[in-house]
């Protein structure tokens, strides 16, 4: 199928989506899978599962929520890019998998302008720097001045490399000279867990998102 009858094809399956009134002819006809970028717990994922709930009341279908993590986001996007093109399968994703990784990385085994056709942005989740309890620092300028009194001994954790929190932390470290090494995980709420537990020194995070 070429690109232009692809787009096509999955902007129906979207009109439908986006209004109920159109869910009263051919879509959906069989059960619309979800899958999710991020693993099962994070809070990207339980807002999907709130909504694929109501939306299966809705339309009288099977909304299947599957969790596809890894890869910095792309083992999700692609996954949908290799569907068939009729709005049956959704991808519930960030900023990461559509735009950065495109900067990130020499092969992206997807074309986010030929292989989807944006639904909503309909949430917004801001960011947030979590540490250690038992840390002493209080303040960003605590935890800088801590961070550079024990260069290359703190560690941090993101969801993946190239997501935006990986990004952030990597901001945060080349604007001010500081040495923290990188653990990613295919799971955010293990990542938390972690630095709870004291394994993991910081990271950058998303607080719980907020409808737009």
């Amino acid at each position: 199928m070429s690109g232009v009858s692809r787009r096509a094809a999955l902007a129906a399956g979207i009109l439908a989506l986006a209004s109920p009134a159109c869910g009263q002819g051919d879509y959906p006809n069989r059960p619309v899978t979800i899958i999710v970028s991020l693993a099962a717990g994070s809070g990207m994922d339980v807002l999907v599962r709130l909504y694929a709930d109501r939306l299966a009341q809705a339309f009288g279908k099977p909304f299947i929520v599957e969790n596809r993590p890894g890869a910095s986001l792309m083992l999700a996007a692609n996954a949908v890019a290799q569907a068939p093109p009729d709005g049956h399968t959704l991808l519930v994703s960030t900023s990461s998998a559509m735009a950065i990784n495109l900067t990130l990385f020499k092969q992206v085994t997807y074309d986010p302008d030929r292989d989807f056709v944006p639904v909503s942005l309909y949430v917004k989740s801001p960011f947030i720097l979590v540490v250690n309890p038992d840390l002493p620092a209080k303040t960003v300028p605590e935890l800088i001045a801590y961070v550079k009194a024990n260069q290359g001994k703190l560690t941090y954790s993101s969801p993946g490399a190239g997501v935006a929190q990986h990004l952030s932390m990597e901001f945060m470290k080349n604007r001010f000279g500081l040495e923290i090494t990188h653990v990613p995980y295919r799971a955010t709420p293990q990542s938390i867990q972690d630095i709870a537990a004291g394994h993991i020194a910081m990271a950058g995070r998303k607080r719980a998102p907020r409808f737009r």
